[in-house]
Parts: structure tokens; C-alpha cells; sequence
């Protein structure tokens, strides 16, 4: 009989550790349910952040991307721009925009090597302006500088697209006229800018002024064969023209014999290729 009770209390304890053990189960079972509900919610908004920032990231790139390649761009541009500004100020005047004394050189060097090649003649006019002086100490050196201004305008307004205006300094200019078909030519352009800068000049209150120009002319090869000798005839020519009246034209009739057939350091133009062809001719 005691055997009996010991097995029954055992039992009974079996199914009441049985009906906690399925208890807690159940217990545990609702909050493991509980944790993985929150645990996927979770999941899902870290996803849904992390998609969110990417796309918030990736659109950030692109706008800076872009920024940056505008600004590249545009610093190329002004970069650009302030090259061939300063390009420009190198071999042009600044106060007319024609070719200065350095480029006027390096172009006749090409004419005559083009002229030499194609059996043609060129021609160059140096030019002196008449009266000028007078100008700028009367009316001021502002009314001088729009007068050289006013006469480049009416230089260029007369030559042809293929050939060179240049302005040498102070008042004196000269002009490369390329592919020359008869001496005659020349003449005919001197006498068109002779007329030109005769033309009264604007001055205020409806007051004009004028000057003149005194030009000299050497042709290639008649005159030389070579760019100092060119030069040099031309001014020849130049001096002629203010003897003999001012305001003309004269032709030189050759390369005038002087000192400065010797190579001196004063014809350095600073563009290589040309002294280094002034040289080989001295």
C-alpha cells in the first residue's frame, strides 16, 4: 500500500512539472512570437533607412559630380580666355589692336619666304603720320591716342583680309601687302590711304582737325631680299616722302647701303626664328 501512494504522488507530481513545463512553453512561445515580430519590424525599417540613405547618397554624388564638372568647366573657360588675352597682348597693341613691331616682323619673315617660293613679289609701306605732334601737344594725349586709334580703323577699312597692318610705335605704322601683281598696285593703295587719313578727323562741338602721311614703299625682291633690307628701304623711302612735301608716297629704289646691313643686337625682334634669320643674313 505504501508502494501504491509513493507511485501515486509521483504521477502526480510528473503531471503537475507536465502542466508547468507546457506552461512556460506556451509562455516562452508568445514572447519568441513577440521577438520575432519586433525583430523582423526591425530588420525591415533598418532596410528601408539604409534604401533611403543610398538613394539620398547617390543623388548627392550626381549634384556634386555636376557641380564639379560645371565648375572644371567653367575655370577651363576663364582659363582659356585669360591665355588668349594675354596671347594677344604679347603680339598686338594694346591701344589699337594691331599687330605690334614683334609680330609684324615674324609675318614678313613668312611673306617672304612664301613670296620667295611662289616667285612672287610683296610689298612693305612704312609709314610716318604728318602733323600728329602737333595734335597731341594741342588737344591733349587723349585726343592722340583716338586719333591712332581712328587711323588704324581707316588702315584696316583699306586692305585686304591676306595682308598685315601694324603698328611699329608712336606714330609710325607699316603694312605687308602680300601677293603683289604689278608695283602699280602699291601705288594705288598708298594714294587710297593718303585720301583716308586726309579726311578730317572728329574732335568736339562739331570741330575737326587733320594730318597727313608720309609713306615709303619697298618691294620684294626689287628693293632686297631679305627683312632688314626691306625695312630699311621702305623707311629710306618714308624720309623721302617728308623732303620732298610730306603727305605722298615714294619708292625706294633699292636696298640702301648703310651700317645697319652689319647685324647689331638692336634689330633682336625676341622671336626666335626671325633673329636667327637675322643673323644667318648678316
Amino acid at each position: 500500500q505504501h508502494r501504491k501512494a509513493d507511485e501515486l504522488l509521483a504521477q502526480l507530481d510528473e503531471s503537475r512539472y507536465l502542466r508547468r513545463a507546457e506552461t512556460v512553453s506556451e509562455g516562452l512561445g508568445g514572447r519568441l512570437d513577440e521577438w520575432r515580430s519586433a525583430t523582423e519590424s526591425r530588420v525591415n525599417s533598418n532596410v528601408s533607412r539604409a534604401a533611403h540613405i543610398f538613394a539620398i547618397t547617390s543623388v548627392l554624388i550626381v549634384v556634386l559630380i555636376w557641380s564639379g564638372y560645371l565648375v572644371s568647366t567653367s575655370a577651363r573657360r576663364r582659363m582659356d580666355e585669360l591665355s588668349r588675352k594675354l596671347a594677344a597682348r604679347a603680339t598686338h597693341d594694346t591701344l589699337t589692336g594691331l599687330p605690334n613691331r614683334d609680330l609684324f616682323y615674324d609675318r614678313l619673315s613668312q611673306s617672304i619666304s612664301a613670296a620667295r617660293r611662289k616667285r612672287q613679289r610683296i610689298a612693305v609701306f612704312y609709314m610716318d603720320l604728318d602733323g600728329f605732334k602737333a595734335v597731341n601737344d594741342t588737344y591733349s594725349h587723349h585726343v592722340g591716342d583716338a586719333t591712332l586709334r581712328e587711323v588704324a580703323r581707316r588702315f584696316r577699312a583699306n586692305v585686304r583680309e591676306m595682308d598685315t597692318v601694324a603698328r611699329l610705335g608712336g606714330d609710325e605704322f607699316a603694312i605687308i601687302l602680300n601677293d603683289l601683281r604689278r608695283p602699280d598696285d602699291a601705288g594705288r593703295l598708298a594714294d587710297k590711304l593718303i585720301a583716308a587719313i586726309s579726311v578730317p578727323m572728329p574732335l568736339y562741338d562739331g570741330k575737326t582737325y587733320r594730318i597727313g602721311i608720309s609713306i615709303g614703299i619697298a618691294l620684294y625682291p626689287d628693293s632686297g631680299g631679305e627683312i632688314d633690307r626691306l625695312v630699311k628701304a621702305a623707311d629710306h623711302a618714308m624720309y623721302e616722302s617728308k623732303l620732298n612735301g610730306k603727305n605722298r608716297y615714294s619708292f625706294a629704289a633699292g636696298a640702301p647701303e648703310a651700317e645697319w646691313i652689319d647685324f647689331a643686337d638692336d634689330f633682336l625682334v625676341g622671336v626666335k626664328a626671325v633673329d636667327e634669320e637675322h643673323q644667318a643674313l648678316s
